[in-house]
């Protein structure tokens, strides 16, 4: 019967721990055996690169690091600003057969639109082309100032606001505190301390008497019954017995009569719940000390304000070309207002849009007091393909626009489906 392999290893295990001088109790056990083979493995893949390297000076094929394809590239200092741009403006044509696919289903999505013109039309030309989308994204703060009042919490708190040295900064501005590290798609608000402003003062809701007046009451500790309107008795009706006939003998009959108001005992008052008939209740905001301490409190805003134009030829609204699905070719980061500019090796129209997107934005900022921290430039590609067909001897277009290959005409040609009502 062979041996179990389980067995051999226990059996190797116990003579290993039988020498003191192989056991490293801190290190997990690896079988000698498999450990020169790494380390004979290792020597020989070294040995064998060394060889190959001092031998014809390069690297061998095995272990020459990956290089990435020029087509993938969207870097533009990666590669010549002429052929980045030429590939950016090139896109994929679509033939006829397409084209009036797209456009048939198109008419039937719309409710009153027949689908007649998109099926016999006869496509003249197709016009490929590329919209730029230029987008300038800014991360913006404003910030705010405004007086604050809150209960002192302890006497220790108390001590350290009175024995408090710190210096006032001169500007709101000059407190630094650290940024999003993103552009926020919503309105991010944060609340902090304006150094050395925090003081002891007087309270200003009691004046310092530690008491409000109660505004149930009116300061009387008692208000006039809700059941009776202060008058103590109320109108109802009573048993009482009479002479009914003189047959029958005594009777009970129902009397009307005014009867005491079981809610305020008679009195036409009633104690006021909210001070407990006092007319005082105790003041919240200084916790009855009489005092609160006092700072000034900056309120920072950060949010990020999108701004774009589009640079194409196309019979086809801005907005809907936005809205298409597109491709992004280049993102351009700029940690401060101060190293934005229009970069160079970019077409002149690109460069204008930049400028200008740059501009509105600083004259907005300057405006509404807003302090610019980092700006973004991204540029997205939209294919466009503007169709020319003639459908009656009349001549129409429409546009297919995206990688979505949405359809957009401002005319589409009669036979529309009519309405009647019987």
């Amino acid at each position: 019967m062979a041996p179990d392999g389980n067995q051999e290893m226990r059996h190797f295990m116990i003579q290993e721990a039988s020498s003191e001088e192989k056991i490293i109790p801190s290190a997990p056990f690896i079988p000698p055996p498999y450990t020169d083979y790494l380390r004979a493995n290792y020597e020989r893949r070294s040995s064998i690169v060394n060889q190959e390297i001092i031998s014809d000076g390069t690297v061998p094929p095995a272990y020459r690091p990956r290089e990435r394809p020029s087509g993938r590239r969207r870097s533009l200092s990666a590669e010549d600003p002429a052929s980045f741009w030429q590939r950016v403006y090139k896109t994929e044509s679509i033939d006829s057969e397409e084209a009036k696919k797209l456009f048939v289903k198109f008419a039937k999505k719309k409710l009153f639109y027949g689908t007649k013109p998109a099926k016999t039309g006869t496509t003249d030309q197709i016009h490929p082309s590329v919209a730029l989308t230029i987008e300038l994204f800014t991360l913006v703060e404003r910030r705010q100032k405004r007086v604050v009042h809150e209960a002192i919490e302890s006497d220790l708190e108390a001590k350290k606001i009175a024995d408090n040295n710190d210096s006032r900064p001169d500007s709101m501005w000059d407190v630094q505190i650290e940024l999003p590290k993103f552009y926020p798609d919503f309105e991010i608000t944060r609340r902090i301390v304006y150094p050395g402003t925090k003081k002891i003062v007087g309270c200003d809701e009691c004046e310092g008497i530690t008491r409000l007046q109660c505004i149930h009451c009116s300061g009387a500790g008692h208000k006039d019954c809700w059941n009776c309107n202060a008058e103590g008795i109320v109108s109802g009706t009573r048993q009482e017995a009479r002479h009914i006939n003189g047959n029958n003998g005594m009777g009970s009959v129902q009397v009307q009569a005014n009867i005491c108001c079981m809610i305020c005992g008679g009195r036409g008052t009633e104690t006021c719940t909210m001070c407990g008939g006092d007319g005082h209740v105790r003041c919240d905001k200084c916790d009855q000390r009489g005092q609160v301490k006092q700072f000034e409190e900056i309120v920072i805003d950060w949010s990020t304000i999108k701004d774009y134009e589009m640079i194409g030829d196309a019979p086809v609204p801005v907005k809907w070309v936005y809205a298409r699905r597109s491709k992004k070719v280049l993102d351009l980061d700029f940690r401060s207002s101060n190293e934005l500019c229009s970069p160079k090796n970019f077409p002149d129209d690109v460069n204008f849009v930049m400028k200008g997107l740059a501009k509105k934005m600083k004259s907005k900022a300057k405006a509404e007091k807003l302090k610019i921290h980092r700006q973004k430039f991204e540029v997205r590609k939209t294919p466009l393909h503007t169709v020319h067909y003639i459908y009656k001897k009349k001549p129409n277009c429409y546009v297919i626009s995206g990688y979505d290959k949405k359809v957009f005409t401002s005319y589409y040609p009669g036979d529309r489906l009519k309405c009647s009502i019987m």
